[in-house]
């Protein structure tokens, strides 16, 4: 037979048949490629219930475990020094309600909230709109100003608290310097009018670059289109702004807000370093009182009940700043 040419079988009989084997060959082929297949899906099917259990019990252990758990514990006595847990009822939140420190955390949370979130969405619009204005260099002055949200909070608390010193800080120093700082030092960190300004200030320094970085990319997603024609209609650079910048990076700013108003109604690390609460409770937030109460007192049921009313304070102001801002209608 010619090289290359496909040579035929011939069965016992002398009938031809195909090189592709009788028909049991082609069954026991069938029957290995669909125990390939039922191997391949039960392994599909092993990694996914794997990974779904894995990803549903860290959530579960985590998460729902530590809310359920303060749940419970806000209506008991709870003392884990006394190896105590007695059911109280209501009276954790009364204790709560009733001691005068509980309603003066709150407003300091509320004025720190708003200060920082105000600031940090004001500066953050301003800055990015400043380098969007700039030809060159856009990813250098966005990498400087995300730099800081990089950064560990305890490290720039840290390094903050240092450049506040009244004796040798940085910013004392330089007041005095341009006689700007009197004949004594500026006790920013002491004083019960400045403490918490010093540590809102830091704040906003650290997180703005992340608001910036949202903005940019949110101005960067504005057609040039509708810039171009309110320029040919005559539209100054306020209307422009308004009209057509802002509403068109609402969904942004709604997200700015909203992120910063639950990140910082929970804020901690920058007070407890900076100030653990003080001078004279000036900076002593909900967290912190939460803190205080958990591991100073060791009293976790009240502990408890703060914190569920805290998680109630985020999820009420979130969804009325939502609401205010009209974050269901499309831009």
């Amino acid at each position: 037979m010619t090289k290359g040419r496909i040579q035929r079988a011939t069965s016992p009989s002398g009938a031809p048949c195909s090189v592709q084997g009788s028909p049991s060959a082609q069954a026991r082929a069938r029957t290995s490629l669909l125990a390939s297949l039922h191997a391949a899906l039960r392994s599909r099917r092993s990694f996914l219930v794997l990974g779904v259990g894995f990803v549903l019990g860290f959530y579960l252990i985590f998460q729902v475990f530590p809310i359920g758990l303060t749940a419970v514990g806000s209506f008991f006595y709870w003392s884990p020094l006394q190896d105590r847990f007695d059911f109280a009822g209501l009276n954790n939140y009364r204790d709560m309600l009733a001691d005068p420190l509980f309603a003066k955390a709150v407003w300091l949370n509320l004025y720190f909230t708003a200060a920082v979130v105000a600031l940090r969405t004001a500066l953050g619009l301003a800055i990015a709109l400043a380098i969007m204005s700039v030809w060159i260099g856009k990813g250098l002055f966005r990498t400087i100003y995300f730099l800081p949200v990089i950064a560990p909070m305890i490290a720039v608390s840290l390094l903050w608290r240092q450049l506040y010193d009244p004796g040798f800080g940085l910013i004392n120093v330089t007041l005095h310097a341009f006689g700007m700082a009197g004949d004594s030092p500026i006790l920013w960190l002491r004083d019960t009018r400045l403490a918490m300004p010093a540590i809102i200030v830091m704040t906003v320094w650290k997180e703005v670059g992340y608001a910036v970085v949202i903005f940019l990319a949110a101005l960067a997603g504005v057609p040039r289109e509708l810039y171009e024609a309110a320029r040919i209609d005559g539209a100054k650079p306020g209307q422009t702004f308004r009209l057509i910048t802002l509403p068109m990076i609402r969904p942004a700013m709604i997200f700015v807000v909203i992120t910063s108003i639950i990140s910082y109604l929970q804020a901690f690390g920058q007070i407890f370093i900076m100030t653990k609460g003080g001078p004279a409770y000036a900076t002593f937030t909900t967290v912190y009182q939460i803190f205080d109460e958990a591991f100073i007192l060791y009293n976790f049921g009240k502990a408890s009940a703060i914190s569920l009313t805290l998680f109630a304070i985020t999820l009420v102001i979130s969804v009325i700043s939502i609401r205010v801002m009209g974050g269901d209608d499309d831009p």
